[in-house]
């Protein structure tokens, strides 16, 4: 009787029994997961880190080389245009 009495108050506040084995197999596996999460964390941050440099590598050769297509493109235009009006003079 005394346990029901118990069983129903535990399960009025929302609580649970758990035995100690599980209690000590969870606190074990809280304990890896602090010692090994941080290691896994630090390389995946490191990871990203690099490709991060990487891809700002290649931003950077991207825009130097649409600079570079950009100027170009401006001198064909102009060269263009020259031959253009001479093409308008000769007529």
């Amino acid at each position: 009787l005394l346990n029901k009495e118990i069983g129903e108050k535990l399960k009025s506040k929302n609580t649970w029994t758990v035995d100690k084995e599980d209690l000590s197999q969870l606190a074990a596996e809280i304990a890896q997961l602090k010692e090994n999460l941080p290691k896994v964390l630090n390389k995946n941050v490191l990871t990203a880190a690099s490709k991060i440099n990487v891809i700002e590598e290649e931003l950077q050769l991207s825009k130097k080389l649409a600079e570079s297509k950009q100027l170009e493109a401006s001198q064909w235009k102009a060269r263009c245009e020259v031959a253009t009006a001479d093409c308008q003079k000769e007529k």
